[in-house]
């Protein structure tokens, strides 16, 4: 049986925690042909040393999804630096000028790690490795992402990119399904439920609802055997989007549109590229039976000035580069007469955070004057 290549993209920024459960449970899925690169976007905790002791087997993982597997250690960690990744001119290198520095694994090591990494091997060469790639600096989601896809790209031959949030936990079958379901689609996104509540439906991906320039998430709330409104299932054939949280994108989707609008830095960018690659042709859909569990931390809805200044510009830059012309200006009315004071009583009122709230007219003003 024919097993196409997937190589699984994770971004790490202060949240060793969830990465090493999400590893964990990486570590255990069925599917043979796989491999993992983190990327660190430069935390400012102990990440690093802590998933290298979860990759040695000496930092045990516990989760309500699994039991931690010790027979599956210790992980080989290609460790790479961001510096050791480019050439002056800012060009990834290729795998072979790639120092190779793990508590590990020796020098003289180096090329076996790199062979089971580079070519398609069985499962059992492949599935405890593990690429770790340290930027120098929070480069946020996009170009954080972006890294890590350049370098599979050039060095780990996939026929599938995957992003993977570090705060989910996967099914053990969920790559499985993910390549039954995606058939001639480009992007295909998993079925993905709360991880407090392991039957509530988080995401099916998205709709987008134009005259408000809303996210519209498909079955959101809804329990496990989610049906549209006329008893089918066919909401998962035709999305605008699914959610960055699980994105399985064909290598040649990144061929023909690219990669992440790293301008983005945060928000949008994962709505942008499914609209990139539906507008060049290629389908949108959600895989129901591939599974896996987000926490969606009560931290990551936290009001700040980041997070209002970006989601709010990045809005309005989605909306004027892609909704027509008489859909951005409803747009526009519906979001002044409305979003806009609901979202300042919640800020200041609520919240009380003045700071943020100009944070948000901000990037308001950036997204109209279309500045990123």
């Amino acid at each position: 049986m024919n097993h196409p290549r997937v190589s699984i993209i994770i971004l790490n920024w202060n949240g060793w925690r969830d990465t090493v459960e999400a590893l964990e449970s990486l570590y255990q899925v069925e599917y043979p042909n796989y491999q993992v690169v983190v990327v660190d976007n430069h935390s400012e905790d102990d990440s690093i040393e802590r998933i290298l002791e979860y990759c040695d087997g000496s930092l045990e993982v516990e989760s309500p999804f699994f039991e931690y597997d010790p027979n599956n250690k210790p992980v080989k960690v290609l460790e790479i630096e961001e510096e050791e990744l480019k050439n002056s001119e800012g060009e990834i290198l290729d795998e072979t000028k790639i120092a190779f520095s793990s508590s590990l694994e020796s020098e003289n090591n180096f090329e076996q790690v790199k062979n089971a990494l580079s070519s398609k091997t069985p499962r059992s060469q492949v599935k405890n490795h593990l690429v770790l790639i340290k930027n120098h600096e929070n480069h946020g989601f996009a170009e954080g992402n972006n890294l890590g896809m350049i370098y599979a790209l050039k060095n780990l031959n996939p026929d599938f990119l995957l992003l993977l949030n570090n705060d989910t936990v996967v099914d053990p079958y969920f790559l499985d399904e993910l390549l039954n379901q995606v058939g001639n689609a480009g992007i295909a996104g998993s079925k993905i439920y709360f991880y407090h509540d392991r039957d509530l439906i988080q995401s099916l991906g998205f709709k987008i609802r134009w005259s408000r320039g809303e996210m519209v998430s498909v079955g959101y709330m809804s329990r496990d055997e989610y049906k549209s409104r006329d008893g089918s299932k066919n909401y998962g054939n035709d999305l605008d989007a699914v959610s960055g949280c699980s994105m399985l994108i064909r290598r040649e989707v990144l061929d023909e549109i690219g990669l992440f609008n790293e301008k983005c830095f945060l928000y949008y960018e994962d709505t942008d590229i499914c609209l990139r690659a539906k507008r060049a042709g290629f389908k949108i859909v959600c895989a129901d039976r591939s599974k896996l569990w987000h926490k969606d931390s009560a931290s990551s809805k936290k009001i700040s000035g980041t997070r209002e200044y970006y989601s709010a510009r990045n809005l309005f830059l989605f909306m004027r580069k892609y909704a027509g012309k008489k859909e951005f200006y409803t747009f526009l009315i519906y979001f002044f007469v409305f979003k806009f004071w609901f979202t300042a009583v919640l800020i200041l009122l609520y919240h009380r955070e003045t700071s943020a709230f100009g944070s948000y007219v901000k990037g308001i003003s950036d997204g109209l004057k279309g500045r990123y």
